[in-house]
């Protein structure tokens, strides 16, 4: 490589739409990360049995990565129909607002831990219902 090209592929390489997909890469990775060490623990303090544990854990990772799966691909549509720099920064505003705005949610463990058991018995009732 000659030195002007080296130039050229640094310049373009920090260039700012590399850095904000960067970002929010690492932002991704990240949340997968996070959610994979407070899995257990998060679902434990929801009080769930031992057995549900996995079986409950392995369904929100499945509703993780589909959530992934289907935003990924609506995104990609409007990327192609908007232009791709546009959607992109679009996206991450979305979800940098969302987390802002997680943030400063007041948490109410006892009464999340009661709505969450409610939910969980009937899903499992419906289930017994079915089968």
């Amino acid at each position: 490589m000659t030195d002007l090209s080296q130039k050229n592929f640094a310049k373009q390489l920090l260039s700012i739409p590399v850095i904000v997909a960067a970002l929010g890469y690492m932002v991704d990775m990240y949340d997968l990360f996070l959610f994979s060490i407070v899995r257990v623990p998060s679902l434990k303090a929801l009080n769930l049995p031992g057995e549900k544990l996995l079986e409950n854990g392995i369904m929100l990772l499945n509703l993780q990565m589909a959530g992934m799966l289907i935003g990924g691909i609506i995104w990609g549509i409007m990327g192609d129909k908007k232009g791709r720099l546009s959607v992109l920064f679009g996206s991450i505003l979305i979800y940098s607002i969302d987390l802002l705005q997680d943030l400063d949610l007041p948490v109410n463990w006892a009464q999340a831990s009661h709505w969450s058991q409610k939910f969980y018995q009937k899903r499992n009732a419906d289930m017994e219902q079915h089968w």
